[in-house]
This record gives structure tokens, C-alpha cells and sequence, in this order.
């Protein structure tokens, strides 16, 4: 997966049952809460963008199901940061 400014993907443990999750950057955590809100939105459009475009690609061929699982997983992954997030920040954690 390509690297971001924003977090990185650190893999689950299957064994335990946890999915792979978004560890925040640096950067990220400097952000104050909204701009990193709407940095993540920015993200998260960009990657469905990118993911769209694999519904008129090939998808019986190997390297264009890869990638489009690819960027799928981190789709999840990446709403899924930007909703703990937004609970966190609601619940005075961050």
C-alpha cells in the first residue's frame, strides 16, 4: 500500500481476531482535530476515486484484483480510522 502523511497500516493479528488498523502519523497528530477530520475526509474521497475506477477494469486479471483489493482494504481501513477517531474526539480523548 502507498504511504501517507496521515497513518500507517499496521497489520492484524489473525490469530487474535484484529484486523488491520491505522496508526496515526506524526503529522496527524499534530493537526488540530478538524483539519485532521477533513484531511481524512480528503483521503478517504481520494481513495474512492481510485477505487472506482476499477469498475471498468478487467477484474479476471490478477494485478487489477490485487490492486483494486489493495485499495478497498485500505478504504476500510481509513474510514474506519476517521469514525474512532471522530469518537474519540467526541469523548475528550484526543
Amino acid at each position: 500500500m502507498k504511504e501517507n502523511k496521515l497513518y500507517t497500516i499496521v497489520t492484524g493479528n489473525e490469530s487474535e481476531r484484529r484486523p488491520a488498523r491505522a496508526k496515526p502519523t506524526e503529522y496527524f497528530q499534530g493537526l488540530k482535530p478538524q483539519e485532521a477530520i477533513a484531511e481524512l475526509d480528503a483521503h478517504i474521497n481520494f481513495l474512492e476515486e481510485e477505487l472506482r475506477q476499477y469498475a471498468n477494469v478487467d477484474l479476471k486479471v490478477p494485478e487489477n484484483l490485487d490492486k483494486a483489493r489493495e485499495v478497498s482494504s485500505e478504504l476500510e481501513i481509513a474510514q474506519d480510522f476517521l469514525r474512532r477517531f471522530k469518537e474519540e474526539h467526541e469523548a475528550g480523548l484526543c
